[in-house]
């Protein structure tokens, strides 16, 4: 109340007195939230460093006590994302707003703001597979900031307010945005996927030019300056439910113009160069209509032109059983196992699974599969 009435001072004070009892309580579900409204009372209070600190203390609270922090909201069905997205956006807000007035300091904030995404995703990962696997994964990772000299690395970030679009060249980050709030951008978002599902239309191009005027036209110059030729996209949330290939000038698509990638996370992949005399590849699709799923029309053609180019065995429909993917893991030492099929990604992980043409792999199934590999001189 005194918060929303303007005593900023008095509801400061008082949610000091509010970590002291939560800490002594040992709830860590409290605390974090109190050093979080800390960080808002503190930033309309005009304390900008020391409400970085109470955010950062709130994000790393979550970050590194997920189960104990989450468990009391395990029954009521929502995300994990839903439930404490604020927390990260809020303190890379506050990081970016600092940015603008921070010369010195410029990188080093830019930076955390994009630390703290990475460290939202990672422990989303967590709290979905429901154990540590990222751990794994993070103690593997590679600086890709000076990964090519003729490659962006782009990550867009959504606020309320805006589209925050941090992009590194060479080692270098710089900060771009785009005055759009969350709600139209994620409603351009899902409509672009709807209309792409149709294939014969080209109705889509309206969003998809729309979309790349708000994601790419503000770095458009800054790209050309600077020489380059990749885009690797750092997608977030909704922006994975659709190609970035497909973004359109008015002229182009944006594939037309530059060789693009995709990653989940800057901190969450290993890349390996692939050494194509070394490679041994499993390939699996699946083009029929089976179990109440629809045909694949294209994937002859791409697993065919995959084994063209790599080699390796194919199983496309009717070899490509449950019981004969898995025995050919199991038997066999691939180091690349692509496959082309259905795959159903629910809100929770054990009603996950991949599609073959005569049963259902569960993520679980196929995470163990994988990791029986990583023993191997070359693992999957």
């Amino acid at each position: 109340m005194y918060w929303h009435e303007g005593y900023l001072e008095d509801a400061h004070y008082l949610t000091q007195r509010a970590i002291f009892h939560a800490e002594k309580s040992e709830n860590p579900s409290q605390v974090y939230q109190w050093h979080w409204q800390t960080g808002k009372l503190l930033w309309a209070l005009g304390q900008s460093h020391d409400a970085l600190q109470a955010f950062s203390r709130a994000v790393q609270i979550v970050s590194t006590n997920r189960q104990e922090t989450m468990y009391q909201y395990d029954r009521t069905g929502s995300s994990f994302r839903d439930r404490v997205e604020y927390i990260y956006t809020d303190y890379v807000d506050a990081l970016l707003k600092q940015s603008k007035s921070a010369n010195a300091e410029e990188q080093t904030l830019l930076l955390s703001a994009r630390t703290a995404i990475e460290q939202l995703k990672a422990a989303e990962l967590r709290d979905y597979f429901r154990d540590e696997c990222v751990v794994e994964l993070e103690s593997r990772t590679v600086d890709l900031d000076g990964f090519s000299t003729d490659t962006a690395i782009i990550y867009p970030i959504t606020l309320d307010d805006r589209i925050e679009l941090l992009v590194t060249v060479r080692g270098q980050m710089s900060r771009f945005s785009s005055p759009v709030s969350r709600r139209e951008f994620l409603r351009e978002i899902d409509e672009l996927r709807d209309l792409l599902r149709d294939i014969g239309s080209d109705d889509y191009l309206e969003s998809s030019q729309i979309l790349h005027r708000w994601l790419i036209e503000p770095l458009d110059d800054f790209l050309t300056d600077a020489g380059i030729n990749t885009l690797v996209f750092v997608p977030d949330g909704p922006l994975l439910n659709i190609p970035m290939a497909s973004l359109h000038d008015g002229n182009r698509f944006l594939a037309e113009k530059y060789s693009i990638a995709i990653t989940q996370g800057l901190e969450l992949i290993d890349p390996t160069p692939i050494n194509r005399d070394e490679a041994n590849l499993l390939i699996a699709g699946l083009s029929d209509a089976v179990q109440g799923f629809s045909a694949l029309r294209y994937v002859p053609e791409e697993v065919a032109a995959i084994k063209d180019m790599w080699g390796g065995d194919l199983l496309l429909n009717d070899p490509f059983t449950a019981t004969r993917f898995q025995s050919d893991l199991e038997e066999k030492t691939y180091s690349i196992v692509h496959v082309a099929s259905h795959g159903v990604f629910a809100s929770k992980f054990d009603e996950s699974f991949l599609l073959t043409y005569d049963d259902r792999i569960s993520l679980a199934t196929l995470s163990d599969m994988v990791k029986s590999t990583k023993y191997r001189d070359k693992p999957v």
